[in-house]
């Protein structure tokens, strides 16, 4: 009898973001071996998205949709608990319908939306309607000083602790398995409810890839990719690049820029890209979402992926963008004591600036411009072995007991 894989994902609708690419090569490779998936998305998922994935549209609603978004704070909270409960409701209602369990039910991405509806499931139906189920969270639920090098946990993640801390039990009957997609956002969480949170790879298929020939242009090719965010230095991409430009016409490089939302800092401030970048010879600017060929295509023509990811949001979240960057044999400009430098220490290549700043990120740039690193094949194929779809599949339906072993 074939193992049975269910995936929750109520964030998936369309190829925006991470939700589509990450669960399509879980999914390609558990049916592969014979596993029977199942995978709930949003009602709203696009068709050529079903018909691929063989995805049941589900979720009438997502927490990222903003639409518990409200100025008033017990609004907000009182939304936390009617998503909650919504769904527990519907999801036990699928479980009821089952006709047998689940092996593994893996929920890809666990929010303060949806902790509580998996501790009333779990306390419902393990065993009955499921074996184990493996939550994976991927934010931050603290604060992270870069000055200390400490975590500052606000009332929200100490209300998060107390609600994670009622896993314990099923978490050491091996009910429950909890997750992360980074080591180091796995040791705050742990640090946060005392439970042992577990790394689990980014499952990326890359063994269709050759290793990348070298690159023959005469500019080095500076990208950005993946939606835009303050917290992803996209605002010191813009300013850097304005930089360069401004005081050098005879800059040996190029830039493309995938901008794909508005971007606002902290304090309300919008960066807007300069409309003469329209008609740029230096610039390229990427304005729509991008399958999964043009992705790669664009990851081959690139010399340097720009990663300035700012520590306070990424001194322990994962950047899948680049995890693929090294798996293509692309170099990077990221911010020391970032979960992107240790990566890059581990599988990649590039440099790590220590401040994030204007003058640090163009001097980056300046220096790769002119000489940047090169990538050794072994690191390519360490980078592709690590984080790959099957090492992500084979973790999944290993004992608990087994990877606590293993972290």
């Amino acid at each position: 009898m074939p193992k049975r894989l269910l995936i929750v994902e109520e964030a998936l609708k369309n190829r925006r973001g991470h939700w589509y690419e990450y669960n399509r090569n879980i999914i390609e490779e558990a049916r592969f071996r014979g596993i029977e998936v199942t995978i709930l998305a949003h009602r709203d998922v696009e068709n050529s998205i079903k018909n691929e994935l063989k995805c049941k549209p589900f979720f009438p609603v997502t927490c990222w949709d903003q639409v518990y978004a409200h100025p008033s704070a017990w609004r907000r909270y009182l939304g936390i608990l009617h998503h909650n409960f919504r769904i527990s409701r519907l999801l036990s209602r699928h479980f009821a319908a089952e006709s047998k369990p689940y092996d593994v039910v893996l929920v890809p991405t666990v929010v303060l939306y949806h902790w509580l509806a998996w501790r009333w499931l779990v306390f419902r139906g393990a065993t009955k309607w499921f074996k184990k189920v493996i939550l994976t969270t991927r934010n931050n639920a603290g604060e992270y000083d870069p000055a200390t090098k400490n975590y500052t946990f606000n009332a929200s993640a100490k209300v998060l602790a107390a609600v994670l801390k009622g896993f314990r039990g099923v978490v050491e009957k091996g009910n429950v398995e909890m997750a992360s997609d980074s080591m180091v956002l796995a040791a705050q969480y742990k640090s946060l409810c005392g439970i042992p949170f577990h790394t689990y790879p980014h499952p990326r298929r890359t063994d269709h890839l050759g290793l990348p020939m070298s690159r023959s242009q005469t500019e080095t090719v500076f990208t950005a990719l993946g939606p835009p965010r303050y917290e992803k230095g996209s605002d010191l991409i813009v300013e850097a690049i304005r930089s360069i430009l401004s005081n050098e016409a005879d800059f040996p490089g190029r830039f493309v820029i995938h901008w794909t939302d508005r971007v606002f800092s902290p304090e309300g401030k919008e960066t807007v890209l300069p409309i003469e970048w329209d008609a740029h010879q230096k610039v390229e600017i990427i304005r729509n979402s991008l399958d999964t060929a043009e992705y790669q295509h664009r990851l081959d023509e690139a010399d340097v992926l720009l990663l300035p990811y700012r520590r306070a949001q990424y001194h322990a979240r994962l950047s899948g963008i680049a995890i693929e960057a090294f798996q293509s044999g692309v170099p990077c400009i990221c911010i020391s004591d970032t979960w992107v430098e240790e990566c890059m220490r581990a599988i990649g290549v590039g440099v790590a600036i220590e401040e994030e700043t204007l003058t640090d990120l163009t001097a980056a740039i300046r220096k790769f411009a002119t000489n940047p690193p090169v990538f050794p094949a072994e690191r390519i194929i360490l980078a592709r072995k690590t984080h790959s779809p099957q090492s992500f599949v084979d973790r999944l339906f290993q004992n608990p007991s087994i990877l606590r072993t293993l972290n």
